[in-house]
């Protein structure tokens, strides 16, 4: 079996079938949907009571709401986009104009449209997939099979645009936008939020990257109530204090199940209470960091500093646990106010384009002296969790960029 996949800014389902019907006349189709709204198409060519003949497999889908830009969500498709161009940015770039060109490209993306040929391409097949890209202008992203002969992207007539070397056969690539989506939203506030946190990071000398997705607006964005925070940040301030040695496991074990907060504690914390090691004890004094981003969203610490240099609990003029005799939810249900929206997404936006630099540097084999990248990941971690980035639990967390 070989298979590929053209990615597409146009939503045009409809244009497929017709160009397959054309190249394949006279193939037993069988369809998931309709013509006009579809997920599969199963062509089966050639098959007869005498011949095995063979299969082509399309699959379907686009953005629930298709746009010209990308938006971190929870959508399966914009997680395969983004995640395609961070692939695609790790690479060197031997055009640096096409290299551009198709990370541009790759964010405007809405539809995704997938061939499966068994037992491979034959001319047919490839003159069919490339008559679909030119008529949705698509790009199209391939392993290595009998049709592309290197892993990378190729343009809607198959030369390739970029591979993992940085190669690039194509002259030019054309990174075109409906008119109709700019006519959506004027004053975009996630666009506002990106461009303010690009020019902080210029005045301090920390890479951009334009083609960086925005994040969640304050409109859809689901932080976490004040309750979920204090309930959070309690149970970490005993383990920040297990971490340091100033508590024992043991000890920590106990006051947990004796007011209650054992269900609250993740399986990576029980862990270290239940099997402590130097190593886990070592890895988890990193969370002091998320411990004043948590404090600070619930308006108990200051302003995060700038991540050149590690936190000092110690400057805090309040801290949760507050010793064993203290029942900690009569400390989290006076935690009753956070921070707006506004300033806990413009942290989120912040440490999220920090954390690209960071890795962005750290690929290219090039020192980050500006920042501490172990500073940021943490504070983007605690970030993450606070805006429920892919809704995820504590222990799952993940600091993509």
């Amino acid at each position: 079996m070989e298979n590929c996949t053209i990615y597409s800014h146009y939503i045009a389902s409809e244009k497929i079938i017709p160009i397959l019907k054309q190249h394949f006349p006279s193939a037993q189709t069988e369809i998931t949907g309709t013509e006009q709204k579809w997920s599969q198409l199963q062509l089966k060519i050639g098959k007869s009571f005498w011949k095995k003949g063979s299969t082509f497999t399309v699959y379907y889908r686009q953005r629930l709401h298709p746009d010209y830009k990308l938006v971190l969500s929870e959508e399966p498709l914009i997680q395969n986009l983004v995640g395609m161009y961070n692939f695609f940015s790790s690479f060197p770039a031997q055009n640096p104009d096409i290299y551009n060109r198709l990370l541009h490209k790759i964010t405007i993306l809405n539809a995704e449209i997938s061939f499966a040929a068994e037992p491979g391409f034959s001319d047919t097949h490839v003159e069919c997939i490339l008559n679909i890209a030119q008529a949705l202008d698509g790009i199209i992203f391939s392993n290595p099979n009998s049709v592309f002969s290197d892993l990378g992207m190729y343009d809607k007539n198959g030369v390739l645009l970029l591979n993992n070397t940085g190669k690039s056969d194509a002259t030019t690539l054309d990174v075109s936008i409906e008119s109709k989506y700019y006519d959506k939203v004027s004053g975009d506030e996630p666009d506002e939020r990106k461009d303010r946190t690009n020019q902080l990071l210029q005045s301090h000398g920390i890479a951009i990257n334009t083609h960086l997705p925005r994040i969640v607006n304050e409109s859809e964005a689901n932080i976490r109530t004040p309750y979920e925070i204090a309930e959070r940040v309690t149970v970490l301030s005993l383990i920040n204090l297990v971490a340091f040695n100033s508590v024992e496991p043991t000890q920590a074990i106990q006051y947990f199940k004796q007011y209650g907060l054992w269900d609250k504690v993740t399986e990576n914390e029980k862990d270290l209470l239940e099997n402590p090691t130097q190593s886990k004890k070592d890895q988890a004094t990193w969370q002091c960091e998320g411990i004043w981003v948590l404090l600070w969203s619930l308006g108990k610490a200051g302003e995060i500093p700038f991540p050149n240099h590690l936190c000092s609990l110690n400057d805090l003029d309040f801290y949760p646990f507050q010793g064993f005799n203290q029942d900690p939810n009569e400390i989290i249900q006076q935690l009753t106010q956070r921070r707006t929206d506004t300033e806990i997404l413009d942290s989120a936006d912040l440490y999220y384009r920090i954390d690209w630099a960071c890795v962005n540097a750290r690929v290219k084999g090039q020192e980050m002296a500006i920042v501490h990248p172990g500073v940021v990941y943490e504070r983007h971690y605690a970030l993450n969790w606070l805006i429920r980035n892919r809704d995820q639990a504590w222990d799952d967390v993940t600091c993509d960029t």
